[in-house]
């Protein structure tokens, strides 16, 4: 992640904010954890049944998209596998707790 979102990672987590950042490439990171919408509460899953793709509107504006990956009822809640990057320090890694059959039991 770029500098600028590993700084404010550092700030919210310090003060006890969960972060919400989405990664669109190696220079640019979506920040939703200050003005967000409520997308940003969509859970990991490693059986997702929706995937991500960023959208270009122009020269400066990509967007985020959810796609599903089959009809999807009312009563479904929408997942998609957050894709982390994978860390090899056992002491930062995410537990997933998706239950998913396939399960990684971590997210990165």
């Amino acid at each position: 992640m770029g500098s600028v979102a590993n700084l404010r990672e550092c700030r919210y987590r310090s003060q006890g904010k969960h972060c919400y950042f989405f990664r669109i490439n190696n220079e640019v990171v979506i920040y939703a954890t200050m003005k967000e919408n409520i997308a940003r509460l969509i859970n990991h899953s490693c059986m997702p049944n929706c995937f991500a793709r960023i959208m270009s509107f122009g020269e400066d504006e990509d967007r985020i998209i959810l796609i599903a990956k089959k009809d999807v009822s009312a009563e479904d809640e929408l997942i998609f596998d957050y894709r982390f990057e994978v860390d090899q320090n056992d002491e930062l890694k995410v537990p997933c707790l998706c239950e998913a059959p396939n399960c990684k039991k971590f997210m990165n």
